[in-house]
């Protein structure tokens, strides 16, 4: 079935609507994004009202009635898909990163909340895929991911027992590196990469 994620009162019905019809949810992935490009310090509020309705919003609108439903059968699986936009600010996408980091919170939450249950929470945190959401992109993409190699990456990680799943690893890590370095470090070490420069 289709479904909007910003209509959250169409949303909180969905997963009963799924039990009813399969007998048990065994499995929810949560994978909604918007990605509004342009330079942080130009967004509007209604700009970054969309991208919070879609990226932080619409996930818990999915996410939380499929959690009472599992929590009601005693099992299940959620994977709340975020990004490694969110590990650190970057420039072009402080409304979208804050918005993934939110998710990569929410989902730690959870994990630690439902820990020693029969619910295993995960996180994936993509890098670039090749998708339409990305096609558009004006900027470098390093490490481009087929959407192909991406879904391998992210059902063998759903099988495993790790909290989180990150493609391609590469860049994932590398940016888990720049979580580590001081202020000081950090921004003159951005700039530089990205090249962005406001007047």
């Amino acid at each position: 079935m289709a479904l909007d994620v910003t209509e959250t009162d169409r949303a909180v019905c969905v997963p009963d609507q799924i039990r009813a019809r399969e007998g048990r949810l065994d499995l929810v992935v949560v994978n909604a994004g918007q990605f509004d490009p342009g330079l942080t310090c130009e967004i509007d509020a209604a700009r970054a009202a969309r991208q919070v309705a879609v990226n932080l919003t619409g996930v818990v609108a999915c996410a939380a009635p499929a959690l009472a439903v599992m929590r009601r059968q005693r099992r299940g699986q959620l994977v709340l898909v975020a990004s490694v936009s969110g590990y650190r600010g970057l420039p072009n996408a402080g409304i979208y990163g804050a918005t993934k980091a939110a998710v990569i919170s929410y989902a730690e939450s959870l994990r630690a909340e439902l820990a020693g249950s029969r619910i295993k929470v995960q996180l994936a945190s993509p890098g670039f895929i090749d998708t339409p959401m990305t096609a558009d992109n004006s900027f470098p993409m390093p490490l481009l991911m087929p959407v192909e190699a991406a879904v391998d990456r992210l059902l063998a990680g759903m099988a495993a027992s790790g909290f989180e799943i990150v493609f391609p690893r590469r860049l994932g890590y590398a940016l888990k590196l720049l979580q580590l370095l001081p202020a000081a470090l950090y921004f003159p070490l951005v700039r530089k990469l990205t090249g962005v420069r406001v007047e």
